[in-house]
């Protein structure tokens, strides 16, 4: 089996990046962050994730409080983390780690020319309903599109008419290893359970820890989406662009 990343072009400068990705995501709730006594010299005083959580967030929960990113203890940490999953209905899928992004997705469109496909952040992938129906025509798996809410930014409203184009995220729920890792190789500290990806440029995936999702990650790392020679297929066929599929090895 081929795997292969898949992320933004190789653009040759940031104002064409910001042109071909022109979004804004807006983040209203985090997980609370955690301040860890071991980890204290080490990470400042505190440490977030680049995880997110894509949940409603009821205007009447009495989570909100708590949703505001202040640091907490590992014990007082933890005891928010299991009231966030029960009260929110956070599915299993979906970790909960501190400093993670809460709540629906928004996002502010800074251009009217939105692409298929657009790229906040490595790897997080912001599609159009047209990009969906394809992949769920196909029955590919590993993915779940979560609707995103969208406004145009001052400068788009002055060029557009109409209402933004339907937008999802693509909350990835496929899971592999790379050769050689696991959580305990990648579990720095065991009071507050920070985590460590070194050298995420080297990604050789071992197929016998692959869930068999065509969308996955690797060791835990939501900056990097990786996925089945079927996705590349479906995006080029479909005739998709402003991503690319890179090869990766496997073992």
């Amino acid at each position: 089996m081929q795997f292969y990343e898949l992320r933004e072009p190789d653009y040759s400068t940031d104002q064409l990046h910001n042109r071909a990705n022109p979004i804004r995501m807006i983040e209203e709730y985090s997980v609370p962050g955690i301040l860890c006594p071991v980890c204290t010299e080490e990470t400042g005083g505190g440490w977030a994730s680049s995880d997110r959580v894509r949940v409603d967030i009821p205007d009447d929960t009495l989570l909100q409080p708590v949703l505001s990113g202040q640091s907490l203890p590992p014990a007082e940490w933890k005891k928010v983390r299991d009231r966030i999953r029960t009260e929110l209905n956070v599915p299993a899928y979906m970790r909960i780690t501190p400093g993670a992004a809460i709540g629906l997705p928004r996002a502010e469109l800074l251009q009217p020319d939105v692409q298929q496909i657009v790229h906040p952040f490595p790897g997080q992938l912001i599609v159009r309903d047209t990009v969906v129906y394809a992949l769920e025509q196909a029955r590919l798996t590993g993915f779940q599109p979560v609707p995103v809410i969208a406004e145009w930014g001052m400068k788009a409203q002055r060029l557009v008419a109409e209402d933004p184009p339907l937008l999802y995220e693509l909350c990835i729920s496929g899971h592999a290893w790379r050769v050689g890792f696991d959580e305990e190789r990648i579990t720095t500290c065991h009071m507050c359970g920070r985590k460590l990806f070194p050298d995420p440029h080297w990604l050789e995936v071992d197929q016998n820890r692959w869930d068999g999702s065509d969308f996955f990650t690797v060791d835990m790392n939501p900056n990097i989406v990786l996925v089945t020679d079927r996705v590349c297929h479906i995006l080029a066929d479909a005739g998709f662009g402003n991503y690319r599929c890179v090869p990766i090895a496997t073992s």
